[in-house]
């Protein structure tokens, strides 16, 4: 038996009438669970699969899949049900002896054997990254991988079973991680934020308001809270902690949350999918707060090293949590320590993190001059913009965001795209990119 279906056993068993999951329709116990969990092993068992594939929407049905391929050692693999089916395309070509199914079980497509991919059959999920080369990049998460991440991480974070946990990363995004395996070693209660509804601003009020202790979200997502009055300590009194990731923390957010709740814990994080969910974290304070120039991003986990670059300062992790069977991990990020805590100083590349999701401008880029009449494209980031500067014809260029819609997830989906006669390079040979923003400026500077 593996040690997380062992736990999960345990967990099961200790609080069989205990709510472990709900939303704003429905709820279920640790019993309830259990018999559903089962089930769908029940069915699962009529596949002899290795990867089992979820097209997802954040509910119920998904939550289910993921803990019955922990009792089934079968990899999980959830993929965002916008994701274009040419994108899909390249993520199922990465993978062998699958079954590819909806939320509610509906197959979509059977995987067969095959030998020209690489296998890892201790994984216990798979989640695909943005790459380099348009082709989006499997990170397969060992149970090992988990185990130490999990080890670290709930030791410090301490969640019982009177914890309500709200998960707002998805399910495709490794921060949920925090929330479900929390709740499932705890006995806690897991909410899952439904994206379909991340516009629905009743929704994500009413959700908050049921009685949660805990909050798991990007910083973006805890800016989008405080937009409401409702979201402050008096309306909800539970709310022990905040678990943030995915994104750079400012003292200017800490600060605006910290005015609505006194006494609340607030943790910051960091980690890349590669480096399984997180490496480091730290618990702020407001006296920590006061005494940097930058919110640090954490304390390294005792399973892990961090080494800087002698060359430019390039976090570079070792150790228990790194996927794929890798020793070391390049992360592209420039960071220094002081007093044991790191900071994070900015990208060295063209990779960054919009609202808690890894995207890699190139990427994007590729697959946009790949889209026909298309003859050169630049990608950058602009007042926390994507926008793509695009060489093609007018026919082409009012179809555009619709044609990229195929081709890439919503998150990746430029701003703006803006048509321009050439990509000019400077003296350097180099794209000009301070010449594409002044163009960018001139036409939305008044906005």
């Amino acid at each position: 038996m593996n040690i997380f279906k062992k736990q999960v056993n345990r967990v099961f068993l200790e609080n069989a009438h205990a709510m472990c999951y709900i939303d704003l329709n429905f709820k279920k116990t640790y019993f309830e669970v259990f018999q559903d969990v089962t089930n769908y092993i029940n069915i699962l068992k009529n596949f002899q699969i290795q990867n089992l594939i979820v097209k997802n929407t954040e509910n119920y049905f998904t939550l289910i899949a993921y803990i019955a391929c922990v009792y089934e050692n079968v990899t999980f693999i959830p993929v965002n049900i916008n994701t274009p089916q040419a994108r899909i395309d390249k993520m199922l070509n990465n993978l062998s002896n699958y079954l590819f199914i909806d939320s509610y079980f509906t197959v979509l497509t059977v995987g067969t054997l095959s030998t020209s991919t690489t296998v890892y059959n201790d994984s216990v999920y798979c989640l695909f990254t943005s790459g380099t080369t348009g082709t989006p990049k499997p990170v397969f998460i060992s149970k090992s991988n988990l185990y130490y991440f999990l080890k670290w991480f709930l030791k410090e974070q301490k969640f019982s079973n009177k914890d309500v946990i709200f998960i707002q990363p998805p399910i495709t995004f490794d921060g949920s991680v925090i929330g479900i395996y929390g709740a499932l070693s705890s006995g806690a209660t897991i909410i899952l934020f439904d994206q379909t509804k991340s516009k629905d601003f009743e929704y994500l009020i009413n959700t908050l308001k049921l009685n949660i202790t805990t909050l798991v979200c990007t910083p973006s997502f805890l800016r989008l809270c405080l937009l409401f009055d409702e979201f402050c300590e008096k309306h909800l009194q539970h709310l022990q902690k905040i678990i943030l990731g995915g994104e750079v923390f400012t003292k200017d957010l800490y600060k605006k949350t910290r005015e609505r709740f006194n006494s609340i814990e607030i943790w910051n994080s960091y980690g890349l999918t590669e480096t399984t969910v997180a490496v480091t974290s730290v618990l702020l304070t407001d006296e920590l707060v006061q005494s940097v120039d930058t919110i640090p991003i954490g304390y390294i986990s005792p399973y892990t090293r961090v080494y800087l670059s002698e060359e430019d300062s390039e976090i570079i992790v070792c150790g228990k949590n790194n996927a794929n069977k890798l020793k070391t991990i390049y992360t592209g990020d420039i960071g220094c320590f002081s007093k044991n805590l790191l900071f994070f100083k900015g990208r060295k590349d063209t990779q960054v993190k919009l609202n808690g999701h890894r995207v890699e401008l190139e990427d994007i880029r590729q697959n946009i001059n790949n889209i026909k009449g298309v003859s050169d494209c630049d990608v950058l980031i602009i007042k926390k913009q994507i926008i793509a500067f695009v060489v093609c014809d007018i026919i082409v260029y009012s179809s555009l965001s619709q044609t990229a819609l195929d081709l890439l997830p919503q998150y990746m989906i430029p701003k703006h795209f803006i048509k321009v006669n050439e990509i000019r390079l400077n003296n350097n040979g180099k794209v000009d990119k301070d010449f594409l923003e002044q163009i960018f400026n001139e036409l939305y500077e008044k906005s």
